[in-house]
């Protein structure tokens, strides 16, 4: 919700969509106290939560760069409101478990979206089905995501330790 609600926010969709809409409410209501309830069951599933995470974050890319579209706006802005639409969810989870968020860390997220996305919005008009091409762009993101955690490739690192301290 966190990046479809700042997505929103900054395209002037008021209210956001959560908002005006009953069954996303329960969803989240209903998800929540099943986490409370599960939530040490939950903790042994952490493989099938990364698998939809990964899925997840595809998914709200192209989602969040078709309402951009919608509106007009510049390729680079689509991208980014796509990617801002999928991330920050994870960011704001993360920073509610007390955690460094997956954005800011040098694991390959936020990446894998601006490709998927990019290639998103160039295929939107080639002569390939739409529906296709959605496909295609969120397994590029699942798989760009899969990969760089199965062989823990990370972003390159623009600064040493030392410097954030002093």
């Amino acid at each position: 919700m966190a990046g479809g609600t700042l997505r929103d926010i900054l395209l002037g969709n008021l209210p956001v969509g959560w908002l005006t809409n009953a069954a996303t409410i329960n969803v989240i209501f209903f998800s929540a106290l099943a986490t409370m309830l599960f939530g040490s069951y939950i903790k042994q599933l952490q493989t099938a939560l990364f698998l939809f995470d990964a899925l997840g974050i595809g998914l709200f890319t192209i989602i969040g760069l078709e309402i951009a579209v919608q509106k007009g706006l510049s390729a680079s802005i689509c991208i980014s409101l796509g990617t801002m639409s999928a991330c920050f969810g994870g960011v704001l989870r993360d920073v509610l478990l007390n955690k460094v968020p997956l954005l800011f860390r040098r694991e390959i997220y936020a990446l894998a979206c601006v490709a998927g996305g990019t290639l998103y919005y160039f295929l939107r008009s080639s002569p390939i089905d739409d529906d296709v091409a959605k496909v295609l762009c969120i397994g590029l993101i699942f798989s760009i995501r899969w990969v760089s955690v199965r062989y823990r490739l990370m972003l390159p690192r623009f600064y040493k330790q030392d410097e954030l301290s002093g």
